[in-house]
């Protein structure tokens, strides 16, 4: 056993001698001489963290006084009018018509349209003899735009900010159908006359149907018949409503105009919109009748105001109600 221990010794000793003498066998001062003192690769900087100064434009000179704050990118402006829509009520007296003037002058509107009796129409054009345009005798445009052309129906004005609009005041409310459904009695009556109705007035709308000018149009169109969408939507329940398609909102609408008021307000018994009633002693009719028809426009905002009344002990008698817009032109 103490033969097998100096044996091991023996052999650990010779191994660790020959591992330290091999480990000598390569000095640093012979890699000195090996490696050449030059680098055989170049050195590459590190990358800078620092953000690059712009260079100075060659010539350029700095203006004196200029502010070193960021200016705002210009924005482009959106245009914007505003227009309503007046039915002056039947047998208005010359004082409700002076209170309807007042208060239309003070909505500040871009454009006023009044529709109505001739003696009332020739009344309200009194009160503005310098920005007014007679249509005819039952139809009177009022706008401080400037106006480039007039040919009944049609108007052509310029806006402030030099683009083209084309307006249209309509007036067809003298044949208004619910004079003669008030003789009638049964669905199938009624059919029939608002169709027969329909032959003649359409006539009226054909300046509408041929209109191709380029300029967005906006149409202020006293129809004397109601939106079959409004009927639509409220017939059940109702006293004398009925699921009828109107003819006149539909043949408008073939042709690509839109209602303003269905556009901002989307329930009809939430937002009948009325601007006529008509109240006898049997029946009472509520209806929107009155329109601001687009094309090429987007309407903003529409409400209607309350004209009148003006007598409500006489039967039968109406009330009217003015209808107004804020439009966007594209």
């Amino acid at each position: 056993m103490l033969l097998l221990k100096k044996i091991l010794s023996a052999s650990l000793l010779l191994m660790v001698l020959a591992v330290a003498t091999s480990c000598m066998t390569y000095t640093y001062a012979d890699a000195r001489q090996v490696i050449p003192a030059d680098r055989s690769i170049p050195e590459t900087p590190f990358p800078t963290t620092k953000a690059a100064q712009p260079a100075e434009a060659i010539g350029e000179q700095p203006l004196s006084g200029m502010a070193t704050t960021p200016q705002p990118r210009p924005t482009t402006l959106v245009d914007t009018f505003t227009a309503a829509l007046v039915p002056l009520p039947c047998q208005a007296s010359p004082g409700l018509l002076d209170r309807i003037v007042e208060e239309a002058m003070k909505a500040n509107m871009d454009i006023l349209g009044f529709t109505g009796e001739a003696s009332s129409i020739a009344h309200v054009a009194s009160k503005f003899p310098s920005n007014s345009t007679l249509l005819d005798s039952t139809r009177l445009l009022v706008t401080d735009l400037k106006v480039l052309d007039a040919e009944s129906p049609f108007v052509v004005a310029s806006l402030d900010s030099g683009k083209t609009l084309a307006i249209a005041l309509m007036d067809i409310q003298d044949s208004n159908v619910f004079q003669s459904l008030l003789a009638e009695s049964t669905e199938e009556a009624w059919t029939d006359t608002i169709l027969e109705a329909h032959e003649t007035r359409k006539a009226h709308m054909e300046p509408l149907v041929q209109f191709t000018g380029n300029y967005p149009l906006l149409v202020l169109a006293s129809l004397g018949e109601p939106s079959g969408d409004d009927w639509f939507e409220t017939a059940e329940g109702h006293p004398y409503r009925i699921p009828f398609a109107w003819p006149m909102a539909d043949l408008l609408d073939e042709q690509g105009y839109m209602d303003s008021w269905r556009l901002t307000h989307y329930d009809a018994e939430t937002a009948p919109g009325t601007t006529w009633e008509l109240t006898t002693t049997g029946s009472r009719f509520s209806e929107r009748v009155d329109f601001l028809l687009v094309k090429g426009l987007l309407p903003s905002e529409t409400h209607t105001v309350p004209i009148g009344p003006w007598e409500t002990k006489r039967l039968p008698h109406e009330q009217r109600s003015a209808v107004t817009g804020t439009f966007i032109v594209p």
